[in-house]
């Protein structure tokens, strides 16, 4: 494309329409990563720092997103995840498949914390008491989309120690071994956190890059307390409805 220097339009703003056509027109999909800054310099004629301005507008606007040693991609259509205090408890699994999109699994750590007051409050266990951590990657068509923190007591699920490791559907355990369904939501919240050093690392975004924190207190089908999710989503990844 040639760019049109007394346009009225400054550079990096006709390179940010332009490709941005290109991305709608299907030149460059969904989960794709786009040229170099050296390559998109030589095909626009115009300098790096005019480039790197344009491919900035566009991580900001949500249209590209960074991976950290990786290089620049299209953003994946979001998953989208209602939030509702309801009896039915919408899975990351089950959104992926509403979505069209293939979920996967990565296993981070499984080991014991120590819980904080809230949580062992919610939890009904005394002050001091350590919780189960399960940390997994959640991951779309092989896109890193959340880093999911379950958290349980210890005694009476020991069994997700080992069974998180073949069986990704942490509910489906506790309902085979425990005979507990999952019952909904009595508390969710979200706030803003950034990408330290190890989640920049899980989720392949830049360190400091604005997440989701998003805390939900779950209760089984009596509504007695089953786990808490503690989860950084990747916020151009997912759509939260109210």
């Amino acid at each position: 494309m040639e760019l049109v220097e007394k346009s009225g339009l400054p550079l990096f703003q006709q390179i940010v329409e332009d490709m941005r056509g290109s991305i709608e027109a299907g030149r460059y999909v969904p989960g794709g990563i786009i040229p170099s800054e050296r390559e998109l310099s030589e095909h626009y004629s115009v300098s790096r720092v005019t480039v790197r301005r344009a491919i900035k507008e566009l991580v900001d606007m949500g249209i590209l997103s960074k991976k950290q040693g990786k290089g620049t991609f299209v953003s994946a259509a979001p998953l989208e995840r209602k939030i509702t205090q309801t009896p039915e408890v919408l899975t990351f699994a089950q959104m992926c498949e509403a979505a069209g999109k293939q979920p996967g699994t990565r296993v981070m750590r499984v080991d014991e914390i120590m819980g904080d007051q809230r949580d062992l409050e919610f939890l009904g266990l005394p002050k001091g008491s350590n919780l189960l951590r399960i940390q997994r990657v959640r991951t779309a068509d092989g896109m890193p989309v959340m880093l999911e923190n379950s958290l349980t007591p210890i005694e009476g699920f020991e069994f997700l120690r080992q069974g998180v490791m073949r069986e990704p559907g942490i509910f489906g355990l506790i309902e085979e071994n425990l005979g507990r369904k999952a019952g909904g939501h009595v508390h969710c919240s979200l706030r803003i956190a950034k990408a330290d050093v190890e989640m920049s690392k899980q989720l392949e975004v830049p360190m400091g890059e604005p997440l989701f924190m998003e805390l939900i207190d779950l209760v089984d089908s009596d509504g007695k307390p089953l786990l808490i999710a503690k989860n950084y989503v990747v916020g151009s990844l997912m759509v939260f409805d109210f």
